[in-house]
């Protein structure tokens, strides 16, 4: 055909060239090798415990959490923005029986040949795969995975989540390395558990796994379930405990009833979301007519519901214009607020 340019080298691959390969694990079913994970849930319930209680599993060959069968040993690496290495961190690998000499930190903070910078996901990931490389890391964990996003990186928006996060998938694969990003959950009640997962749910698509931690109605126990997974059956459900032994903190493992919890238990709406829809209108709409139904899209991709939107509408004294769109006839609604509703 007259006009048509060379493809580029690789631009396409026989399928009957690529070697079908089987999947491997960190955590059989739940977490495995070569790709991205999620762990999430609500701040306090137990997430960057669960992680480390897999690290350490992992650096004495332990066996994973729900199964007997023998894992081998590896090194694991921690990019921690939350938790202190010295009274936290540490001392946890150290009560659950992990070995510290096949375990290190990520330091959450850069600095080459100016200033110190908070580390980034796509700016370092050159030393990231340096450092995969020189451990041959069996997983990586970053707590949490939005700490480590480029300065500016709208987590809402699902081109900017991917233009970050492929890069990452495809080091993990040609590393061979499980990485774990930990993540909080919205506010959002109503939703399901996967759409509560912070940010876009780009992020959400981009990973092939994802694991949600909950506090359950027992004191002190806590529910893990697989909620999505692109690469065999969802895992059953299990439930920790931390208890002392002899002074010591120790997890303590069992079996979950059946049935994923979709949705978190009702609990209100708090205020606070409110404002946040209330900025998110301010910010978006301002004075400026918009289609309804665009604001909407928009305000979903933020992780706010229509219901609550409409009250901060309402609560802004927005006002709703309906327009005949003269080529179909169709009547579109408009949404704009009045000039004391924009923050100045």
């Amino acid at each position: 055909m007259s006009g048509t340019s060379e493809l580029p080298e690789g631009f396409l691959i026989r399928l009957a060239d690529v070697k079908p390969q089987p999947v491997a694990w960190l955590w059989p079913e739940r977490i495995p090798l070569g790709f991205l994970t999620l762990i999430a849930g609500d701040p306090g319930v137990g997430k960057s415990w669960l992680t480390h209680d897999l690290a350490a599993r992992i650096t004495t060959g332990a066996a994973r959490p729900g199964t007997t069968a023998y894992a081998p040993c590896g090194d694991v690496l921690i990019a921690s923005a939350e938790d202190s290495p010295e009274t936290v961190i540490r001392p946890r690998i150290d009560a659950l029986g992990g070995d510290p000499t096949r375990v290190r930190l990520v330091s959450p903070l850069v600095k080459e040949d100016g200033p110190e910078r908070a580390l980034s996901l796509s700016q370092d990931l050159p030393h990231i795969a340096a450092a995969l490389h020189m451990t041959e890391a069996r997983l990586l964990i970053f707590d949490t995975l939005d700490s480590f996003l480029p300065p500016g990186t709208d987590m809402y928006r699902s081109n900017e989540v991917r233009a970050v996060l492929l890069p990452l998938v495809r080091l993990a694969g040609t590393a061979g390395t499980s990485i774990v990003g930990v993540m909080h959950l919205n506010k959002d009640s109503d939703k399901t558990a996967l759409h509560r997962v912070l940010g876009s749910i780009a992020l959400v698509g981009v990973v092939r796994s994802v694991l949600t931690v909950t506090m359950t109605e027992t004191d002190g126990v806590r529910r893990v379930d697989h909620i999505k997974t692109n690469l065999g059956r969802l895992a059953p459900p299990l439930s920790f405990r931390v208890v002392e032994v002899d002074g010591t903190p120790r997890t303590v493992w069992s079996q979950a009833p059946d049935g994923i919890p979709q949705k978190a238990p009702a609990r209100g709406r708090p205020p606070v979301e409110r404002n946040e829809a209330k900025r998110f209108l301010q910010d978006f709409l301002g004075t400026i007519l918009r289609p309804k139904a665009i604001v909407q899209a928009e305000a979903t991709n933020r992780g706010l519901d229509h219901t609550t939107l409409k009250r901060a509408f309402d609560d802004l004294r927005g006002e709703e214009v309906t327009q005949i769109d003269e080529p179909t006839g169709e009547r579109i609604v408009f949404w704009r607020l009045p000039a004391a509703g924009v923050a100045a």
